[in-house]
């Protein structure tokens, strides 16, 4: 099984974040990808077995960015983990995503990650 993890962000927290999905999810084969360009080629490319697509959103900016792929994403399983100091509007704009879970990232999302499958 693969797993996409969208991460463009270099802070502590977020690399902390992406170690432990990593550790989390065993079986998954993890690709890292740490621009829009590079989330665009992983999600184009086939998948046998994609577990879900991650993604670690820090502004509503970067949520704008993806938001033309969500024809790619429909039909996925879609984890959103947004930057708690995103505004509201962001949020509202991630369920357009049709997210299977939506959390900030101070949350514990592992627990929902290891049913995902």
């Amino acid at each position: 099984m693969d797993l996409i993890l969208y991460n463009s962000a270099d802070t502590d927290k977020h690399q902390s974040l992406a170690r432990e999905l990593a550790s989390t999810i065993r079986d998954a084969r993890f690709f890292v990808c740490r621009s829009v360009v590079e989330l665009r080629r992983r999600l184009q490319q086939p998948a046998d077995a994609l577990l879900a697509v991650v993604l670690l959103v820090v502004s509503a900016s970067e949520l704008d960015e993806i938001l033309p792929f969500k024809e790619i994403l429909h039909g996925l399983r879609v984890i959103i983990v947004m930057d708690e100091s995103i505004g509201a509007d962001a949020v509202g704009k991630a369920h357009i995503f049709r997210p299977r879970f939506l959390a900030y990232i101070k949350d514990e999302i592992f627990i929902v990650l290891g049913t995902a499958s």
